[in-house]
């Protein structure tokens, strides 16, 4: 139902982010869908968990199975 109500608004999954752009979460056509701190005054470690949490999330809502990328806000990087 839920994959169902989000291809009749046109998005495609599964979801993903942007290697090139920071916070900016994909669907599967390639298509921007939604950008997390626009303004950039997050860490960009911030923005990775975020990014990762809500695409794991609704691609999980979709019906794919999806994990979340493991960002450590303490170590500075992303695993």
């Amino acid at each position: 139902m839920f994959l169902t109500a989000m291809a009749e608004l046109g998005v495609s999954f599964p979801l993903t982010y942007s290697e090139r752009d920071m916070g900016v979460l994909l669907d599967a056509d390639g298509e921007e869908l939604l950008t997390i701190d626009s303004s950039g005054s997050m860490p960009d470690d911030t923005v990775s968990l975020i990014a990762a949490n809500i695409v794991m999330t609704l691609n999980n809502a979709a019906g794919f199975v999806a994990i979340a990328a493991v960002v450590s806000l303490q170590g500075g990087s992303a695993e």
